[in-house]
């Protein structure tokens, strides 16, 4: 395994050793050198991250024991004999973002059988014409991009391949090609994915290749196994657990469920953004991933799961939307960073220590009239300094809210307020709004879900509640 700090492979670094089998190359490596790999007989496998754009000559030349390859889609130039006598392969996939194929580059290869090429214009390839010379071209079939065959057919060197089917769906040019990775389990080189649903064309994404090497993220919306695009629809359980090596992750709006574990202990973690697609959050899904400090949470959720936060300690701020009806037993338990926090109306169910721990609390809005209708555990605020904490609850609702656990721990400091609903404030054509601001005085950015300040040109401020 090559650690993350690694940027660069040098030239001829590996060549010559026969006995290495596999290796993972960390998506910090962005080049590798002439001949890096050159003579690795023994290696069966390797995977090239999506930072690598340029596949330099005689990389992976002789590597007779090579049975798969994933060339990621930032591949724009593939060398000279770059994999040259590579006798074990047997399909390779080139990607439409390679704009340049070295003379050589796939010589003697001749255990291929299937070649796919992605691009809808070969000659946008710049495709040496020796590229392919000793591959067995009356038996390996090329499939290119559906209404394509016809300028494959009269374009060398493609135009050596007895059998060229046009059968790559149009529609799937910007799907990631896969590769096997084990039993019914195929990798882009960097995570793994499964598929969930033959009839309905759904992949998951079921976990990674290196846990400790993964900086940056981006999941596919869509994967490419054999001949079938899939949809990536969710993230499964356990799918990124323990990856201390992640630092950021783009989420599709292909996905519309996050499992599980999915992201337990990824300390390094810092902020994610969940697309409005997702409908529901898996237990512990982001459990102990202590460098969070922020995260968006879509108006699609309905239930955030038990334990989905627990013990996400550099949390400061989350916004629960009004489709939540559902939090989890100890859904933020342990989140100490946490100062402030909206339970909107349309909360039914807050399950047992839902915010207990949650010892930097000193502001709490909840917005139901009738307290009873949040079906709120007498446990669920646990350890939080009721004290010290302003409980913010509508007009005319607060002996309610004092008369009924847990709300009553909090019956010195419930202050009533006017939660009247906006969607833009009203203001005068004299008037300009020059910020917002939260309960405890702080700048923020944008109107947030929950009671916000409004300041105005003319020196005024007004609280009002934004559902």
């Amino acid at each position: 395994t090559i650690p993350s700090s690694v940027t660069s492979i040098g030239g001829s670094a590996f060549s010559g050793c026969t006995g290495l089998t596999s290796i993972t190359i960390p998506n910090s490596v962005t080049s590798i050198g002439v001949s890096a790999f050159y003579g690795c007989t023994g290696l069966t496998s390797i995977t090239i991250p999506s930072s690598v754009t340029y596949i330099d000559s005689y990389t992976f030349s002789g590597c007779t024991g090579l049975t798969s390859i994933t060339i990621p889609s930032s591949v724009t130039s593939i060398g000279w004999y770059a994999f040259a006598r590579c006798s074990g392969l047997t399909s390779i996939t080139i990607p439409s973002s390679v704009t340049w194929i070295g003379g050589g580059a796939f010589i003697v290869c001749t255990g291929l059988t299937d070649v796919y090429a992605m691009r809808t214009d070969p000659e946008a390839y710049n495709c040496n014409n020796s590229a392919f010379s000793d591959v067995p071209t009356s038996t390996c079939t090329l499939h290119v991009p559906a209404g394509s065959k016809e300028a494959y057919a009269g374009t060398a060197p493609w135009s050596n391949f007895a059998s060229i089917v046009d059968d790559i769906d149009t529609g799937s040019d910007d799907a990631v090609v896969l590769t096997a990775d084990g039993e019914d389990v195929w990798t882009d080189g960097v995570l793994r994915f499964s598929v969930s649903s033959e009839e309905n064309g759904e992949a998951v994404v079921s976990g990674v290749k290196d846990k400790d090497n993964l900086g940056a993220v981006t999941i596919p919306e869509k994967v490419k196994i054999a001949d079938k695009v899939y949809s990536v629809t969710s993230i499964g359980n356990s799918a990124f657990s323990g990856c201390t090596g992640l630092t950021s992750i783009t989420i599709p709006s292909s996905v519309t469920s996050i499992g599980s574990y999915a992201f337990q202990n990824c300390t390094g973690l810092t902020s994610i953004t969940i697309p409005n697609s997702v409908t529901s959050i898996g237990n512990y899904a982001f459990s102990y991933c202590s460098g969070l400090t922020s995260i968006t949470i879509p108006s699609s959720v309905t239930s955030i799961g038990r334990y989905a936060f627990y013990g996400c300690k550099g949390l400061t701020s989350i916004n629960i939307p009004s489709s939540v009806t559902s939090i989890g037993r100890e859904a933020f338990s342990g989140c100490t960073g946490l100062t402030s926090i909206t339970i909107p109306e349309s909360v039914t169910s807050i399950g047992s220590g839902a915010f207990s721990g949650c010892t930097g609390l000193t502001s709490i809005t909840a917005c139901k009239m009738e307290p009873s209708e949040y079906n709120c555990t007498t446990n669920a605020f646990g350890g939080v300094p009721y004290s010290s904490v302003t409980l913010y609850v509508p007009s005319g609702s607060a002996s309610a809210y004092k008369a009924l656990a847990p709300w009553s721990n909090f019956s010195s400091n419930i202050v009533e307020t006017d939660l009247t609903s906006i969607q833009t404030p009203t203001i005068s054509s004299s008037e300009t709004i020059v910020g917002y601001y939260n309960l405890q005085g702080q700048r923020i950015a944008e109107p947030q879900h929950g009671i916000v300040i409004v300041r105005y040109s003319d020196g005024t401020s007004r609280k009002m509640y934004v559902r």
